[in-house]
């Protein structure tokens, strides 16, 4: 059969349900790495002539099937709707798309009963993991049980992994094998020569420990920090910390950053930090990496990358020696520059999303290879 008169396949990505900053710079909804992650992998997908793309979202005002910042975008169901008429329009929505398989990306009651719809409507469901406690079987955000997790390991057809811990977990947890995918972004070929600030980029959640962060920038003022913090789940401790943040005079706290202007926060800045207590693979690793950031993580340290490939410190918990590490390579040109070398070239040979991007395609059309 001639290639050109092929069908072409089609593929539905459903977005996390805070994603329209996404495609609206005018937008402030708050939103986390897996919204990137699914927009990156879409936009790549884009590019493929034997693809349809469409890009599965809670409703934000546009029409089905109009395409916003380059996405064809379809609307599943209104946030206010109720429970039934979700599940109504979820499905004509589906109907009307008609994808061969469904991506979705992070742990929740809906990602469950989404593998039964499809196996019910034949439509293959690739579920990618987000956190490292979701292999265990609980939500991200409120790390509470997912009792109906075991219906999404036992039907998705692909899993995909962020890390060799989550690999590992679920092949010993439920005898169920995965694939490693790392989160890819795109390639970034030039740079800014000044660099001001340490950075730290987040969600306001008590296990990503903003206030630790504070507590940095404030026992170390002669440096400037910048903190982009999205408000989070529990918006009484979103407000502590903004006011916290606001009494530290060499601390920016910026509470909202247009997607498409990250990029140039991650190239002024000097380092990223991160305090979280855990974590899957976070994407801010990902694009300072891109950006030659180095990184100095608090706990988090996936796959052990940040110290195989010397792409930063991790400081195993201790707050203290994190300020020393800090002054240390801030100090230190020779260190640091190398340092912010080994981050591109690790970021540019694990990260790339052209590349990841073909490997999660052929996962789903074309099996392993």
């Amino acid at each position: 059969m001639d290639k050109a008169k092929e069908k072409k396949k089609k593929v539905a990505i459903i977005f996390p349900k805070n994603s329209s900053a996404i495609f609206d710079s005018n937008s402030t909804e708050t939103f986390g790495g897996a919204t990137v992650q699914m927009f990156l992998f879409a936009k790549e997908f884009n590019n493929y002539p034997n693809l349809e793309v469409s890009s599965i979202v809670v409703d934000f005002g546009h029409e089905d099937g109009e395409v916003v910042n380059g996405l064809q975008i379809y609307n599943r169901f209104s946030k206010k709707d109720h429970i039934f008429w979700k599940i109504f329009k979820f499905h004509q929505i589906i109907q009307k798309v008609d994808p061969d398989a469904i991506i979705q990306h992070g742990l929740t009651i809906f990602s469950c009963l989404l593998a039964i719809y499809c196996k019910i409507f034949g439509i293959k469901f690739v579920y990618m993991f987000a956190h490292d406690v979701e292999t265990d079987g609980y939500y991200q955000t409120n790390r509470k049980k997912a009792h109906l997790f075991k219906l999404l390991v036992n039907y998705a057809d692909v899993l995909v992994t962020q890390n060799k811990y989550q690999y590992n977990k679920i092949m010993t947890t439920h005898n169920k094998k995965t694939n490693i995918l790392y989160n890819g972004f795109p390639v970034v070929k030039s740079f800014v020569n000044h660099r001001e600030y340490i950075l730290w980029v987040a969600r306001c959640e008590k296990w990503k420990g903003p206030e630790k962060y504070v507590k940095l920038a404030s026992s170390n003022n002669q440096y400037k920090f910048v903190m982009v913090c999205n408000e989070g789940s529990n918006q009484e401790y979103y407000s502590d910390i903004r006011q916290l943040a606001r009494g530290v005079q060499n601390l920016d706290f910026l509470s909202h950053v247009p997607a498409d202007e990250m990029d140039v926060i991650f190239q002024k800045s000097l380092i990223l930090v991160n305090t979280s207590d855990d974590e899957g693979f976070p994407q801010v690793f990902i694009q300072a990496a891109m950006n030659k950031v180095p990184i100095v993580s608090l706990n988090v340290n996936p796959d052990s990358f940040i110290t195989k490939y010397k792409c930063g410190v991790v400081c195993d918990g201790d707050e203290m020696f994190m300020g020393k590490s800090i002054q240390s390579l801030l100090n230190t040109s020779q260190e640091y520059d190398q340092l912010s070398i080994n981050a591109y070239d690790y970021a540019i040979e694990n990260h790339d999303i052209k590349r990841n991007t073909k490997k999660l395609y052929t996962l789903i059309f074309m099996g392993e290879k």
